[in-house]
C-alpha cells in the first residue's frame, strides 16, 4: 500500500456522491443510495488495487474501499450537500430526477 493509491482513492471518493446522485432517483430510499455509494467505493478500491504495483491484495482493496466510503460520506455531508450540489434538493438531483429506485404508483 502506497501513499499514491491512498490519494487516488480519496480523490475519486470526493466525486462519488455526484455519481450516486446521477444514478439514483431523486426520491429513492436513503438505504438504496447508501448501498450504491458502498458499491461504487468497493469498485473504486478494487480498481485502484488492481492498478497498484506489485500486485493485487484483497486486504488493501478493502482498506481502499473503506477509505473511499468515509471520504465520500464526509464530502457529501460536509462539502457537496451544504453547497447545494448533492442531496434531494441538490443541483444534480434537480437536473437528473430519474434513476434507480423510482417508486411507481400502480392501481390508480
Amino acid at each position: 500500500m502506497n501513499i499514491g493509491s491512498l490519494l487516488i482513492t480519496a480523490a475519486v471518493a470526493v466525486v462519488i456522491p455526484w455519481l450516486t446522485g446521477l444514478l439514483a432517483a431523486r426520491h429513492a430510499p436513503a438505504g438504496l443510495k447508501s448501498v450504491l455509494t458502498v458499491v461504487l467505493n468497493a469498485a473504486s478500491g478494487i480498481l485502484v488495487e488492481v492498478g497498484a504495483d506489485p500486485g493485487y491484495d484483497w486486504q488493501h482493496a478493502a482498506v481502499f474501499g473503506l477509505e473511499g466510503f468515509v471520504v465520500a460520506t464526509a464530502a457529501h455531508y460536509g462539502l457537496w450537500r451544504p453547497a447545494g450540489v448533492t442531496g434531494v434538493d441538490g443541483l444534480i438531483q434537480r437536473a437528473v430526477p430519474a434513476g434507480l429506485g423510482v417508486r411507481r404508483v400502480t392501481g390508480v
